[in-house]
């Protein structure tokens, strides 16, 4: 019996394969929206998460748009982790298709199509003491979550996304399984361990920008939306820097469609190039523009964002558990809920916010070079500091540099920027971290503030401009063009060390706040 997926008229980087059981065979069908040829597709087990690999390697050499390939060989109950690439001969880019897993499940005589955890499971921090484990199955699904030795929690509405919040009130290293089940089969995902820390010796990791790259021949840059392998490397670089918990900041898919669900295929395409790594790592995004344009509207006179329940701000809600701590929001204007907000753990206060919110931008009239958090974000954050005044640390993230550093006309000083600049400076901030500009750079800007962009996640990177060379608006003290990733950890009471690295661990640059 065949099992389809639903297939929708994506652009030509979504191709969802299709497959079926045969005896002990699988086949794949793959059917891409524009004539391709080159096909490959790539296939493992997986026994251990932290050490799997693709053992299969098969070739389409039939052009068009129709691909088959057979997986013989596989064994009941084993899990399987497959993806497929192709060369679009309209486009002339070469994509690849996310990772899928799958299980056969022995029903009767004949080998079908088990369930499985699909994405995930993935972790983040909603509050200090609260730990947030949410996933995707195949297809609609039951699911239980164990806690060694502390709880054990089923949500028992048939859904494909499950979502448990847990509180832990005692640091230490917990261990975790989750089990999904329907009518059919039931199937537990591997064991993962995860730690929660007592805010006094925090080790955060930060980076930016793992969107994909159209225009990359090499299949691996652009698999629906996100560099799989870039962003795959960057995380396990900080799960070996054993950091506890890991800020994205922004421009996690390419985004820019209109289709809902298309966006939020690319989105679990981030979390699947996560993996495994954000099942024992919390993982804490922050929005930046792709983001805020997935999905997108677009009339004679704007490109703008959908109003709820469809907006981007509703879809990243949906697919993230954030704390929900920020702003109200006007009604009939986008939620601020889990896309700005802040957690405090122990000495540190982390906040993260929206620059790109209700993203909108004129055709016929002129924008700004630089979309800046706006006013009710403000207030909050005022208020948020004066409530959270005995912090040892404050961090603040946001996605858009306030002084562009890699494209002209991009980033430009205004007074809109000189405001809000001096607002954080007087709110007590002395640096901020941005990515947007893909590359490593530290700079002075016009009124003290340091500016320091880690947009090194896979997004193609960018040389600096010249004219900032004898800017006044931004002095550069360090500006590397490569992948890389921050690693924030304290010295003492009063001052933090903040450590740029490259993918291969060499260190960039160090900088210590005062």
């Amino acid at each position: 019996m065949w099992i389809f997926f639903l297939c929708l008229l994506f652009p030509p980087s979504y191709a969802k394969p299709q497959f079926a059981f045969s005896a002990d065979t699988l086949v794949v069908t793959l059917n891409t929206q524009n004539p391709s040829q080159m096909a490959k597709l790539v296939c493992g087990k997986v026994e251990d998460p932290l050490d799997f690999h693709f053992e299969r390697y098969q070739i389409s050499k039939t052009p068009g748009n129709l691909h088959t390939f057979k997986i013989t060989g596989i064994s009941e109950n084993q899990h399987y982790i497959f993806k497929a690439a192709y060369f679009d001969t309209i486009t002339k880019v070469y994509y690849a298709t996310q990772n899928y897993f799958f299980k056969p499940k022995r029903i009767g005589n004949k080998l079908e199509e088990g369930i499985v955890i699909d994405a995930g499971p993935y972790l983040s921090l909603p509050a200090q003491n609260r730990v947030g484990i949410s996933l995707y199955t195949n297809r609609p699904s039951r699911a239980v979550l164990r806690i060694k030795n502390l709880i054990e929690i089923e949500d028992t509405v048939l859904k494909e996304r499950h979502e448990f919040s847990v509180s832990i009130m005692k640091p230490g290293i917990y261990e975790y399984s989750v089990t999904v089940y329907d009518d059919r089969d039931t199937s537990t995902g591997f064991l993962y361990t995860f730690r929660i820390s007592n805010g006094k010796k925090l080790r955060i990791g930060v980076f930016g920008d793992t969107r994909g790259n159209p225009n990359s021949l090499n299949p691996e840059f652009y698999v629906d939306g996100v560099n799989e392998e870039i962003g795959r490397r960057v995380l396990k670089a900080l799960f070996d820097e054993k950091v506890d918990i890991i800020f994205v900041t922004g421009d996690l898919i390419t985004g820019r469609m209109q289709n809902i669900e298309y966006a939020e295929e690319e989105y679990k395409s981030f979390i699947k190039a996560c993996w495994p790594y954000i099942s024992y790592v919390p993982v804490m995004p922050v929005p930046g523009n792709h983001d805020m344009i997935a999905p997108v509207m677009e009339n004679e006179e704007m490109r703008y964002d959908p109003p709820p329940p469809n907006s981007a701000e509703n879809l990243w809600a949906k697919v993230f558990t954030l704390p929900e701590n920020g702003p109200e929001s006007p009604q009939g204007m986008p939620p601020y809920v889990e896309n700005v907000y802040f957690l405090r753990i122990g000495d540190f206060v982390i906040y993260a916010l929206n620059s790109d919110y209700n993203y909108t931008l004129y055709k016929k009239l002129p924008n700004p070079s630089i979309r800046l958090p706006d006013t009710l974000q403000r207030k909050w954050l005022r208020e948020k500091i004066r409530e959270n005044s005995c912090a040892k640390h404050m961090i603040l993230l946001f996605h858009e540099p306030l002084i562009g550093l890699g494209i002209s006309e991009r980033g430009i000083r205004s007074p809109e920027v000189d405001t809000f600049a001096n607002f954080i400076k007087n709110l007590g901030f002395r640096y901020y971290i941005s990515c947007h500009d893909h590359m490593y750079a530290r700079g002075k800007i016009f009124n003290g503030l340091t500016q320091i962009v880690s947009a090194g996640g896979g997004a193609p990177l960018y040389d600096l401009k010249k004219e900032l060379l004898d800017s006044r608006d931004i002095v550069i003290e360090k500006y590397v063009k490569t992948f890389n990733y921050l690693v924030i950890e304290p010295v003492d009471r009063k001052r933090l060390r903040i450590t740029a690295k490259s993918l291969s661990g060499r260190i960039l640059d160090v900088f210590e706040t005062k």
